[in-house]
């Protein structure tokens, strides 16, 4: 998988936002889609549980007040689910938002939104069984709490 743009730090809010989208999509759509016949109860319980862990995983990123991870190898479930339930979520939600934006060309929202469903799934690789972007957040704000007990 390739990093796009939207994957570079100056757009960490639009991640987050476009992970709130998504949740709130979900939320929308998936009674009706229940009611259709088209998803199970239980596979849109368990959608909208990884969606929600997302969610809080992106507040987290957000939130500069929020801590590191204390010990960092027992942190892998700190959102509420492991991050390869995680990165096969958005990865399919990445999927199926971009074919989404391929049958409709003009639509540019639904290919912006394809894009950066596909920065959160790029922000989601696995990387010592954490989140790429929780590692790459964990190191940023272990450093600054280094450089301030330093300068104290």
């Amino acid at each position: 998988m390739i990093a796009s743009a939207l994957t570079a730090p100056q757009h960490r809010h639009l991640c987050a936002r476009a992970a709130i989208n998504l949740l709130r999509t979900r939320e929308a759509a998936y009674p009706a889609a229940i009611e259709a016949g088209k998803i199970t109860p239980a596979d849109a319980d368990r959608g909208l549980h990884l969606t929600r862990c997302i969610v809080e995983q992106w507040r987290w990123i957000m939130d500069k007040a929020w801590p590191p991870c204390p010990q960092f190898d027992e942190c892998t479930d700190r959102f509420g689910a492991y991050n390869f339930e995680l990165a096969a979520e958005i990865t399919r939600a990445a999927e199926r938002q971009r074919a989404i934006a391929k049958r409709k060309p003009a639509d540019e929202a639904a290919a912006q939104l394809a894009d950066l469903f596909e920065a959160l799934a790029w922000h989601q690789r696995t990387h010592a069984g954490a989140a790429w972007i929780v590692h790459i957040v964990d190191v940023e704000r272990s450093a600054a709490c280094k450089a301030l007990a330093r300068a104290a």
